[in-house]
This record gives C-alpha cells, sequence and structure tokens, in this order.
C-alpha cells in the first residue's frame, strides 16, 4: 500500500540532496530522516519527509515499541513495525499524504509523518 518496511539492525537511513550551483555543482553533506522512541514518546513527534524517502526507526528505550499507522484503537493502517529495544528499522513510504502513528503498547506515543 505505498509502504515498505526492511528490518535492519544498524542502518544509517541517508537523503543526500544536490546542491546546483555554476559548474559542476556539489553535493550537499548527507542528513538522517530518523523517528527515535526515547523516554515513551517519539521524537520528533511531527516529521515531513519526501515520498520514496527511508525513514529510521530508532529505538532509544529498554522495552520495544511499534510505529503502527493509524489513530491509537483504529484497525492498523498502511505500517506495523515492531522495534525491540534498543534495535533500529527503516521503512519507506512511497505514496503522500498525512500518516498518524502511535505504538500499540504506550498509549501516550503519538506522532504524525507528513509525506509530500
Amino acid at each position: 500500500m505505498g509502504v515498505r518496511l526492511v528490518a535492519t539492525f544498524a542502518v544509517v537511513a541517508l537523503v543526500v540532496a544536490a546542491c546546483g550551483g555554476g559548474g559542476g555543482g556539489t553535493v550537499a553533506p548527507p542528513r538522517a530522516i530518523q523517528v527515535e522512541a526515547m523516554g515513551l514518546a517519539f521524537v520528533p513527534r511531527t516529521l515531513e519527509v519526501a515520498a520514496g524517502v527511508t525513514i529510521a526507526l530508532k529505538n532509544r528505550d529498554g522495552v520495544a515499541h511499534t510505529f503502527t499507522s493509524g489513530p491509537r484503537g483504529a484497525p492498523t493502517g498502511d505500517f506495523d513495525e515492531e522495534v525491540d529495544g534498543f534495535k533500529e528499522s527503516t521503512m519507506t513510504i512511497d505514496t503522500p499524504g498525512t500518516y498518524e502513528f502511535h505504538c500499540r503498547f504506550h498509549s501516550q506515543m503519538k506522532g504524525v509523518i507528513e509525506v509530500k
């Protein structure tokens, strides 16, 4: 449904943006696109990304968290990725739109990914 999940243990998702300019142009340093589960919260709580960009899902807590699309209590939407404590995963959302997400284990954990 426009979302690809890939489990990993040590991934750094990088997006390289080309910088225009006169001559041959230069390449800007890579920038990580990520959502962290930390202190029973998602950081950042709101994230804006381009369609097709890989997002690193990093769990900085010692307990498992999920990155589950849709509002809490509703059926699972486009993604539902469980990440164990101190582990990482990645996902890519190909379809533009607004994706609410939450942790199925911790009701206070909510966020939004805006895909352009």
